[in-house]
């Protein structure tokens, strides 16, 4: 005999084990159904609010977005929060600071600061010798057009200031020298790293 007809001869002969073995079926295939809704809720559910949104952990609480409860005011009427910074990207000239911020004496919320509108800084140690409009046009060929565009309002100022110099790189003068300062908007690029640690002709 084939395998279905088998299983309905055995049926015939003691229906009310198919009864009893269709009812474990039913009752496994229920189960079944109800573990996968399980698992679609908890993949619908993704992450839980206290880690995307900064809900408090013990009560559940919503920490509001703006965080206007937490603002403070210091003796001229400012506006302030603390800000436990740990981390921090740039992308395109907006910087993203990350940390914590104190709901009380023993509770934190991560937090994600963002800036806009900043500035990059370039601090141009002339060679010996040069000068610096030799500087200036130097370093104008390097960040035109490989940093900054080509296009109407896109430039950068420059001028001498007098800086020391306090981190690790010994080539660099410590005493007080006179660099060529440049600013930029920071959501142009920087220089080639090669350019930055050996400079070019005139710095």
């Amino acid at each position: 005999l084939s395998a279905p007809a088998k299983a309905a001869f055995q049926q015939q002969q003691n229906p009310s084990a198919g009864t009893s073995n269709l009812s474990t079926s039913v009752d496994l295939l229920a189960n079944h159904q109800q573990a996968n809704s399980k698992i679609m809720s908890m993949v619908a559910l993704g992450p839980q609010p206290d880690t995307i949104a900064g809900d408090h952990a013990s009560t559940g609480a919503h920490v509001d977005a703006n965080l206007e409860g937490l603002l403070r005011r210091d003796g001229c009427d400012k506006s302030y929060i603390d800000f436990y910074y740990l981390d921090a990207s740039e992308k395109s000239g907006i910087v993203s600071l990350f940390g914590k911020i104190q709901l009380t004496p023993d509770d934190f919320v991560s937090a994600c600061v963002i800036v806009h509108n900043n500035v990059r800084n370039l601090f141009v140690l002339p060679r010996p010798g040069s000068s610096m409009l030799d500087v200036h046009s130097e370093i104008t060929s390097v960040l035109k057009p490989s940093c900054i565009p080509t296009t109407t309002g896109a430039t950068f100022a420059a001028k001498p200031v007098h800086r020391k110099y306090a981190f690790d790189d010994p080539t660099v003068p410590r005493e007080e020298t006179q660099y060529l300062k440049v600013k930029y908007d920071a959501k142009y690029g920087v220089p080639p790293e090669e350019v930055c640690q050996e400079g070019g002709q005139h710095f």
